[in-house]
This record gives structure tokens, sequence and C-alpha cells, in this order.
């Protein structure tokens, strides 16, 4: 039942998003638009500070109940009591969590279907025009979902490569204590942490993908005025002002950085890493003001 209503929750999630987008591409209502900027900046900071859970610092109260509580966007299904329902092993649990990237564009795909098919009615007509208008709109929810949990869904991947050590000298995975990081457990979950973190795999992609978007194809569409593939990808450059598109790329850069924080061994190493991360970001915002 609980893993029923955790996906249903992700649908209507995905759901709210896919209308959302939609209303504010025909409305263009400016309070929306500065309401869900503020959501989405409020949803990276609490990303970055479940990543700081990731230290292994013991944290004083009450910032430690407040990293717990915001472990929950790291999908952590030990936090929401699946164990009650089914028992799910260290590798399993970081399989399920892998897919979830899978998951959220196999929800986006689902509700853009049905909307498709509420806009076609009895008929079941739609012409190639409105197929590519539902594509095309798929594809600009995706984009804003990926943005937005960037840093969880990529911090999930890098699980297998966090150990802590103990005072038995022996290594254990910092986000499944059950498991030894010389054991086949931890070899299954660095197999599967390595594909994912390929090359090839989404997040880079995504990255790979925005870049290659801001960087080479804006330029041109700008060029030639396309006013639709300026909403296409809105979700990208809307918070920024007119020459400073980059800064999109640059944000996910910083977001990437924040993921790879925890990787080292030593908590002042980790601090280190992160302090200089958000400084610079500090920096930067303030001398080029990038944003709309």
């Amino acid at each position: 039942m609980l893993p029923f209503a955790f996906a249903t929750s992700i649908l209507a999630a995905v759901a709210i998003v896919y209308v959302g987008l939609l209303r504010a591409q025909v409305q263009q209502n400016r309070h929306q638009l500065v309401a869900a900027v503020g959501v989405t900046q409020l949803l990276t900071l609490a990303q970055m500070l479940a990543v700081l859970r990731r230290f292994g610092i013991a944290w004083g109260e009450p910032f430690a109940s407040l990293l717990a509580f915001l472990d929950i966007f790291s999908f952590d299904f030990e936090m929401l009591s699946f164990s009650c329902v089914t028992t799910m092993g260290p590798v399993v649990s970081f399989a399920v969590r892998v897919l979830m990237i899978p998951g959220i564009l196999l929800s986006t795909a689902v509700v853009s279907l049905v909307h498709a098919a509420l806009l076609a009615g009895p008929c079941r007509y739609t012409s190639k025009l409105s197929l590519g208008i539902h594509f095309r709109h798929l594809l600009k929810t995706a984009g804003a979902l990926f943005m937005v949990l960037f840093i969880i869904l990529f911090s999930m991947f890098l699980a297998p490569f966090q150990c802590r050590l103990h005072p038995n000298g022996r290594y254990t995975v910092q986000t499944y204590g059950s498991v030894h990081c010389d054991d086949e457990q931890h070899y299954q979950m660095f197999v599967l942490g390595i594909l994912s973190c390929s090359p090839g795999s989404l997040p880079l992609l995504y990255l790979t993908f925005c870049t290659w978007l801001v960087v080479m194809e804006l330029p041109r569409r700008l060029a030639r005025s396309d006013t639709g593939f300026l909403q296409d990808c809105s979700f990208l450059i809307i918070r920024f002002r007119t020459g400073a598109e980059i800064s999109s790329v640059a944000f996910l850069i910083r977001n990437v950085l924040v993921v790879l924080s925890p990787l080292p061994v030593a908590v002042s190493s980790k601090l280190l890493m992160m302090s200089l991360v958000l400084l610079s970001n500090l920096v930067l915002v303030a001398y080029f003001q990038p944003w709309s």
C-alpha cells in the first residue's frame, strides 16, 4: 500500500508541474512566475542541506532534526518506512532509487498521454501538429523536473562511493550502514553507481544537453526570433536576464560540485569543498547579477 501511495504521489507531483507549466505558457502571469522561481530556490536549498547530512558530522539540534527531515528529498525508503510493508535489501533499495529517473520520465509520459487523450475527445483524432506540441511540452516538463531535482537525483547515484571509517578499521557505505565497502553487496552497488554516473547516464547527459541548448542552439534561435523555442526552454532561461542565459549552465555545474563535495574522506576536505563552491557562487552572482 505504501509503495503504491509513493508512486501515486510522484505521479500527482508530475501532473501538477505539467499543468502548471501549461498554464504559465498560456497566461504568462508574472506573479505565478515569481512564486515558481521561489519554490524552485527553496527546493534547491533543501537539497543542498540534504547533501550536508552526507558529511557524517554530528550536527547539533535543531539542525540535525532539520537535516533528517530533509532527507526525504533523497527518496530514503527507510525513512519512508517501506520496510514495514516489504523487505528491501540495500542493493535493491539502491537499485530502486536509481530507477527514480526512468520513473519520473515514465510518469511525465503518462500525464502527457492522458492530457492528449482528453483533448482529442471522442473522435480520438490528433493532428501531427498537436502531437508535436504535446511532445515538446513533455520534454519541457521533464526538463523542469530534472532542473529542480538535479542535486538529489545525481547524489543518489554517488552513494556507493561514500564510505565511512569505523573505529575497528573497516569501512561501510555511509548511506547503507550494513554494507561493508569490500563485500559483494558493495561491488554490486558500485557497478550500478558507475553505470548511473557514466558519461552516457541521464544526469550528465542532461547537463550536456542543457549546455548545448544554451551555448549552441539558443543564439541561433534568437537570431531567427523563434519564440516557440524560447518557450520550450523557458525552464532553463526564464529566471535570468537577457544575455545571462549561460548562468543556467553555471548553476548546474555548481550543483554537480555540491553533489561531489561529500566524496572526500576527510570531513575538513568536504567542508572546504562545499565552502569554496558556495562562496564562489555568491561572489559570481553578486558580480554578474544574472537574475531577471
